[in-house]
Formats: structure tokens, sequence, C-alpha cells
């Protein structure tokens, strides 16, 4: 990756340097926004920042995350550069087989590739007035893999001692490389599949309103390379954000989405694995999958109508 201004990437003390001019008189910048600005990965902006309240753990990946059990609730943080999720529930459920996880509880159902993960982070940050704890994960191109961030403040002692525990060697450089292991966001797979390229967001956001005003149930899947989070159920609202032109807000009660629905280059209609239906893929101009949207196995019949038809007319015709 190169700097934004074709110079080559700043490193250690000097992109430190930069981050810290670039804060100045303006407070919280979330670091995806500053490591594009100064064209480096997050995980190696991240690294550069260790001091009071970042620490470098180390990458014990499966014990780090079943210590989250101990957290309770938490808040979950999935992105893939044109999609936010933000589930609220447990890492009740934990599971592991082979380098593939998946942790189930509340409005949490996600699934890690562990063997994409490169780095981790325990980060204690201000954020609107109040110090947040989080765990940050990141894969092997640098880039956000998930993060667990702390719901209660009983959970704050819990999350120190673990940072603690784990701390790392604070010298280390984070791997950003990438790999061959398999990238759940590519969009390959779909390249022979029925595609829609024309009034692509339009069509996006005709499909997402015809779920909320039909209530009809569906199976949300939001990929990135080396994690992905589905959620089954209602949709309630979709506001579009007055901060950011071409994106939304998708809400459900422990459920909150952002999405850039103007950065949906195509939507590929393929056969859905767990229902009989169609389901779509929105796929960004740089050939990512933004995410998957198909039917929910717990409809009524008149869902099941209004969803063929949704698709049917709001996203092929």
């Amino acid at each position: 990756m190169t700097s934004t201004t074709g110079a080559a990437p700043l490193q250690g003390e000097e992109l430190k340097a930069a981050w810290l001019r670039m804060k100045e008189g303006k407070g919280f910048i979330p670091l995806k926004i500053g490591a594009d600005t100064l064209g480096v990965p997050e995980a190696v902006l991240q690294n550069v920042l260790q001091g009071p309240g970042i620490v470098r753990l180390r990458s014990e990946f499966v014990p780090l995350l079943e210590s989250v059990r101990q957290f309770g609730k938490i808040m979950g943080n999935l992105r893939n550069g044109h999609f936010v999720a933000l589930p609220v529930g447990e890492f009740s459920e934990l599971s592991f087989e082979g380098d593939i996880a998946r942790a189930r509880g509340g409005s949490i159902d996600v699934s890690f590739n562990l063997a994409r993960w490169s780095s981790a982070f325990g980060v204690t940050e201000e954020s609107r007035g109040a110090l947040r704890r989080n765990l940050c994960f990141f894969d092997d191109c640098g880039d956000a893999a998930y993060k667990v961030i702390l719901w209660s403040k009983e959970a704050d002692d819990i999350f120190d001692k673990l940072v603690e525990k784990f701390k790392g060697n604070s010298d280390e450089k984070v791997v950003t490389s990438g790999s061959n292991h398999e990238d759940w966001s590519s969009a390959e797979k779909y390249q022979d599949l029925q595609s829609i390229s024309d009034d692509a967001p339009k069509r996006t956001e005709s499909l997402f309103r015809a779920c909320i005003e039909q209530e009809i149930n569906v199976e949300w899947y939001i990929p990135t390379r080396a994690a992905a989070q589905t959620y089954r159920g209602p949709l309630r609202t979709m506001e579009a954000r007055k901060d950011l032109e071409g994106w939304f807000d998708i809400l459900y009660p422990h459920f909150m989405t952002h999405m850039g629905v103007a950065e949906v280059a195509r939507c590929v209609i393929a056969p859905s694995e767990t229902s009989q239906s169609q389901s779509v893929v929105m796929i960004a101009g740089n050939d990512r999958v933004i995410c998957v949207l198909g039917l929910g196995s717990d409809n009524r019949p008149a869902a099941k109508d209004a969803w063929a038809e949704a698709v049917t007319s709001g996203v092929i015709g």
C-alpha cells in the first residue's frame, strides 16, 4: 500500500508523529480513517501507537477468544470497507474446527478464519467522553478482522487482567503480506451467475425497504477476508445518514448496521444455501462482496411470496 502523496509510506516514529499532527484539535479520529489518510494498513498504525492504552498482545487467538466469554455482554464490530455490523450479545457458544472458530449469543453469530489472522491489541480509548475497552484483531493484510467492545463497566477489571496476561512483544512487526488462505469476501465464486449492474444502489435500497415494509425475516451474511457475521430475523428501519452520502443505517434492536448502498456496483442473483429461494449478493466495484441478503427459514407464506416479488421486480426487473 502506498501513501496518498505517492511517497513511500511513513514508518515508526515518523508515522506516529504524523498521526498526532492529524489529531491536533480534532479529538477522536477512527483508526481506519487515519490509516487510509496516511497510506498504511490499520495494523501498522495501531502497532506504532503502542503505549498507555494500547498494548500488543500475543497472537494466541484461541485462548483470547475463549477469554471473551468472561466479559459477558459485548458489542462486536465487523466491517469490510462498505459495511459495518455492530451486533450485541455474548460469546455464550464458542466452537473451533481447525482454523475456523464460531461464536454465538444474542445477535452475535460470527465465524472467524483464524488462518488469516495476524495480530491483536488491547485498546483503552476515550470515546464520547467515556473510556472504552476493546480487543482489536487484524488480518494478514493489516485490515481489521474483528473488534470486541466491552458493554459493561463491570468487565473492566477482567479486561485489564487479560491484557496483562497476554501482553506480547511491543517490538514485533505486524504481518501485512496477505496469504493464500480462502478469502471469504471474494466475489470470484459468483462470476458465472446472473448479474445486474444498472441502478444497482437503487435496486439494493428497494430490496431492503421491501423487507422492512413486508416484515420479511431475512438471512443476512456480511463477510470480510477473515470473519463473517450472520443475522437472521426481521429488519425494522432504514435511514439515510446525514454525515455520509450514500450510506444508510439499517437497524434492528441489538443489531445496528451501516451500509454504503451507493457503493453497490452490481447485484448477483444466487441460489440460497438454506432455503428454496434466491439470494441477492451485493458486490462493490473492487469485486468484493459487501453482503448477501436471503430469505430466512421462518417466514409466513405471504412473506415468502413478498420476497420472491421483491427480488423479481425490485432487483431483476
